[in-house]
């Protein structure tokens, strides 16, 4: 699953309304009276770094609900742990996989389609990470 470009996040003091802590997903509307405003700059961006936004292109991290075409945004300096959905540069292309450590053995980028493998990052790899998914977009119109 290859990332199409990055681009800087400006988080804007966005307000909107919003119409209640939940929504069914299932039969029926139940109106709401309950309203309160939601900052969506400071909910979706965090203050403490960097965060970029990328399109993705592919299927291999559908497993996990990112599919073709989704916005990711990324923070270039929250940490990352084992397990981590990321975004990384290697060998030149950009991907976003999720990151497994392993104790004496090489680091491991994992597909969530089975349709893709994992990938072994070599020492003669050149490897780096951009930052850890913090979010996931897909817009419908």
């Amino acid at each position: 699953m290859y990332l199409e470009s990055c681009e800087p996040v400006v988080a804007y003091d966005t307000v909107i309304e919003m119409l209640s802590d939940s929504i069914c997903a299932g039969a029926g509307w139940d109106q709401c009276d309950h309203h309160q405003p939601i900052n969506i700059g400071r909910l979706l961006i965090p203050k403490d770094g960097e965060t970029y936004i990328a399109r993705v292109t592919g299927e291999s991290m559908k497993g996990i609900g990112i599919y073709d075409d989704d916005l990711i945004l990324i923070n270039h300096v929250m940490p990352v742990t084992s397990g981590s959905i990321v975004a990384v540069s290697l060998n030149g292309g950009t991907l976003v996989k999720r990151i497994r450590f392993r104790e004496g053995g090489p680091i491991i980028l994992e597909s969530e389609n089975d349709d893709f493998p994992d990938v072994d990052i070599s020492e003669h790899s050149c490897f780096v990470v951009l930052g850890l998914v913090t979010s996931v977009t897909r817009m419908y119109v």
